[in-house]
């Protein structure tokens, strides 16, 4: 469960400046010509290139925190490195430290007279390195954070709540500007710079690497360079790191429909992912009308003010992914039959339906701008979702109210409806980054490619180790880092012709996304968009609702059998 840190400080002082993880600073710089026979000093300005490059563009998938399986024996890590680049020709520059930051930060609004409030809700400072020379060409440092298993899952696609990570880089200069830095409450609105806690955090697990030799002159750094990328954490439901599959079915038994079994599969269950749904219905009432069945996921909200520990929870999100049939209109509480569509219709009301009824039908769960993930178990994150499949039945019998009273001429409109817990994974829990082989660190080339040795480029002297792109899956050809061909790097035109595979990537709008892919997969009646149902519409444009219809006798020993298969499965 989640609890309110007091530690907790508004962030849009730092937020707000749009910091790239890659771009170019003039920072002014104090000369020192170290040959010089007086050591004058002067003050100059200077082109500084900086990135900070994250595999998989700082997607990061965990396993749930109760995980205990092999694979994931370890602590979590954000692996990566910060490449600083200088002009050739420019002097060696002195910095009196280069640390990251690596923030929690969640949103949410209030409303009334409180509004919008941004808040981090955690944070922790890694020292990467304490004073050191910039040389000219490209240096790069690696890095290596770990991070509690139960940190907060990211969620960009919602303005509120929305719950996001930041890792942030500052090269530090002798005067940093008042918001490049953090102070010892961790507040980025404190105007000075303290560097005493550089010395006792987490350190850098290698040393930085040069591409070029020593320079002759050195100055130091005048201002504090701070960079950002943004970390999206995500969790896999699946303990063993795999796909999630769904099997969820719903039987329940009223008057008028007697046994009703719904159920929900999917192949691969994701938000956005394909699902196939089903109604049957073994015997129904020869008086009995069905209208239409709806299946919807129902989402509930609960937002942890990181500030003061207030619980706000918001309204219940209702989204329709399969309807079949039509749903009579809500301002008639007894639809004719004759004039209303109908999926069966038995003899006694003008029909001639008999027996069972059963439908099946493929569609698409909501997109991930419709509904959110859920959140595991043990995850501390200020926004808890928690989700349920929804399946709604619409029917009448004829002369009869919902209570089953008699009434003169067409009966009333019901409505079945019964839920059942899930957790929806993220979209991006597919196959293509579930089922792979994990590589060591040294590269295992498959046997179709050839083996490319890590020895030394004879025109730059770097090796394929330290231009091979680690951003993509594990999985993809191996070519050349995406940043070298933006110009971070030394242009080599004998090492960079080694790239063998095409070097585009996902759109960076969408690289937090997977609902595309999905796109791209379904078509025709799968691609079906959602209607976005909420079930509050009903009672704003119409007034009232059909009677819900509540389960009874078989429904309590039917749903307390499918209760005790799922624990025994989930065990």
């Amino acid at each position: 469960m989640y609890k309110a840190k007091k530690r907790v400080f508004t962030v849009h002082q730092v937020e707000d400046q749009g910091l790239s993880y890659h771009g170019r600073f003039s920072g002014s710089v104090i000369g020192t010509t170290r040959n010089g026979p007086s050591g004058t000093q002067k003050t100059d300005s200077l082109e500084v290139e900086a990135s900070l490059n994250l595999p998989a563009l700082g997607v990061i998938i965990l396993p749930p925190p109760f995980a205990t399986s092999t694979p994931y024996n370890n602590r979590p890590t954000i692996k990566g490195e910060l490449a600083v680049s200088l002009p050739k020709s420019s002097p060696q520059i002195r910095c009196r430290g280069i640390r990251l930051i690596l923030r929690g930060w969640a949103r949410y609004d209030y409303g009334g007279d409180r509004g919008v409030e941004e808040d981090v809700f955690y944070e922790q400072v890694i020292q990467l390195c304490g004073p050191t020379t910039l040389r000219s060409g490209n240096t790069r440092f690696d890095f290596d954070i770990p991070i509690p298993r139960t940190f907060a899952n990211g969620d960009g696609v919602h303005a509120s709540p929305l719950v996001l990570s930041s890792l942030f880089a500052q090269i530090i200069g002798l005067h940093p500007s008042p918001t490049a830095h953090l102070s010892d409450d961790g507040s980025p609105i404190t105007p000075r710079l303290d560097l005493r806690h550089l010395g006792n955090t987490v350190s850098i697990s290698h040393p930085p690497r040069y591409d070029e030799d020593d320079d002759l002159t050195s100055r130091e750094l005048d201002e504090t360079i701070t960079i950002r990328r943004p970390v999206m954490i995500f969790y896999n439901p699946n303990p063993l790191g795999s796909i999630n599959t769904l099997e969820d079915r719903c039987p329940v038994f009223v008057d008028g429909l007697g046994l009703v079994e719904l159920a929900c599969s999917a192949r691969i269950f994701t938000v956005a992912g394909p699902v196939t749904t089903r109604l049957h219905i073994p015997s129904a009432n020869s008086r009995t009308c069905i209208f239409a069945a709806r299946f919807c996921v129902l989402e509930k909200n609960k937002f942890t003010s990181p500030r003061d520990g207030s619980i706000h929870e918001s309204p219940d999100k209702i989204v329709s992914f399969v309807t079949i049939g039509e749903v009579p209109s809500m301002r008639i509480s007894h639809p004719n039959p004759d004039s209303t569509p109908t999926l069966w219709k038995g003899k006694d009301v003008g029909g001639t339906d008999v027996g069972s009824y059963t439908v099946e039908k493929r569609s698409r769960f909501p997109r991930s701008c419709q509904t959110r993930a859920s959140t595991l178990p043990g995850v501390e994150t200020p926004s808890e979702v928690k989700h349920w499949i929804l399946y709604q039945v619409f029917y009448s019998v004829y002369g009869e109210d919902v209570d089953g009273k008699p009434v003169p001429g067409y009966g009333e409109l019901r409505k079945l409806q019964s839920r059942s817990a899930t957790i929806f994974p993220e979209c991006c829990i597919l196959p293509q980054l579930t089922q792979l082989p994990r590589y060591d660190q040294d590269i295992l080339w498959p046997e179709k490619y050839t083996p490319i040795p890590n020895e030394a480029c004879p025109s730059c002297g770097r090796r394929p180790s330290e231009l091979l792109c680690t951003s993509c899956p594990s999985m993809s050809i191996p070519h050349i880092k995406h940043d070298e061909k933006d110009g971070l790097g030394i242009e080599c035109s004998t090492c960079s012709g080694r790239s063998l595979a095409p070097d585009g990537g996902p759109d960076e709008t969408q690289w937090h996304c997977a609902c595309l892919d999905w796109d791209k997969e379904m078509t025709g009646e799968q691609a079906l968009t959602q209607d976005g149902y909420d079930d509050d519409d009903d009672d704003e444009n119409n007034g009232r609702h059909p009677r819900d219809v509540g389960d009874e006798r078989l429904a309590g020993k039917l749903q307390a059998e499918w209760g005790a298969i799922r624990r025994k499965h989930a065990t």
